[in-house]
């Protein structure tokens, strides 16, 4: 499969509540079975940690804490590529590093999870989404997808001219 973990996040096939459930179980200890992911996406955690040199030095690590354990071990499964187990759920998918929207096509703007907090990105600039000349960045992730939602739903209005 060429889809990753991080992809199919992307692209909404996998939930923020799998992920979650998925680096717990990784960050409480070894885990001894693969994860499924969707019903549909099986994921061999202990090979996915293994894999990332990060994730392993991190786990090992006693005097590292739970946070950095957390983000290395996410990572690490965001990297992931799975085996299918079943039929793929309908997805709204273009490409694995296109950001997505509602729609199929790539999206105008995307989110994306910076050292302090999320920040809100135009997708072909790269650069910082701003709103009453704010950049959208340092935010939650809750506020970073509720803007990304409402940018997806405006439609972009006629360029106005020099005077007004």
């Amino acid at each position: 499969m060429d889809q990753t973990i991080g992809a199919l996040f992307r692209a909404k096939a996998i939930s923020e509540d799998e992920v979650d459930a998925a680096v717990t179980s990784c960050v409480a200890g070894p885990p001894d079975e693969a994860f499924v992911f969707a019903g549909t996406y099986l994921v061999n955690l202990a090979a996915a940690v293994q894999a990332l040199p990060q994730a392993r030095e991190r786990l090992s690590d006693p005097a590292a804490s739970e946070f950095l354990k957390r983000i290395a071990v996410r990572t690490a499964i965001m990297l992931a590529r799975p085996d299918k187990q079943g039929p793929d759920p309908v997805i709204n998918y273009s490409g694995e590093d296109a950001p997505l929207s509602g729609g199929a096509e790539p999206a105008e703007y995307d989110i994306r999870q910076e050292e302090v907090g999320w920040g809100v990105y135009h997708a072909k600039t790269g650069t910082p989404v701003r709103l009453n000349e704010v950049p959208q960045i340092g935010l939650s992730r809750r506020v970073a997808e509720e803007i990304l939602q409402t940018l997806d739903m405006v439609e972009p209005g006629p360029d106005k001219d020099a005077e007004g």
